[in-house]
């Protein structure tokens, strides 16, 4: 579940700073020495294509007593679903792991390529470019038309080219 390049970054007052992979595993397994029953109960969890957000406590007992350490995480998932970052923060640190989530989250007005905005980005590139011959190219196979009311203009590739946008 973790990515090859996994990296931990722990933002408490009293965290252990960056670990990569192999210090991570070492010591979730010197965790489980002192405290063989550990466990994660996640209390809060917000997911986002790019990421996860949970609030959540690492308890277990050690030596007789009982131990609670709420925290905050944040992980960035790859695009095959492996955790490749985790950064891990206090409850007051809420903000700056918000902060962090939110980076992670795409741009929701984004829209992802598709054939439109591939024609428009062509357009745009023919345009700056000052190429009329590209640009015609583009644009031969066009019927444009416009049906706003008081415009009601139909043509074909001159007309395209001629009006503004």
């Amino acid at each position: 579940m973790l990515a090859a390049d996994f990296v931990v970054h722990d933002h408490g007052p009293l965290g252990w700073g960056t670990l990569d992979r192999p210090a991570y595993v070492e010591s979730v397994k010197a965790l489980f020495a002192l405290a063989p029953d550990f466990r994660v109960r996640t209390d809060h969890l917000w997911a986002s294509d790019g990421g996860l957000l949970a609030v959540g406590t690492v308890l277990g007992t050690h030596e007789g007593g009982a131990f609670e350490q709420p925290r905050v995480t944040v992980s960035e998932i790859d695009a095959q679903g492996r955790e490749r970052r985790r950064d891990v923060y206090t409850l007051d640190q809420f903000d700056e792991a918000k902060a962090r989530f939110a980076a992670l989250r795409p741009d929701p007005t984004r829209i992802p390529p598709n054939a439109a905005t591939r024609a428009r980005d062509r357009l745009q590139e023919c345009t700056e470019a000052r190429d009329s011959d590209a640009l015609r190219a583009l644009c031969t196979p066009i019927v444009y038309e416009d049906r706003r009311r008081l415009i009601r203009i139909a043509g074909g590739c001159d007309m395209f080219i001629a009006t503004p946008s």
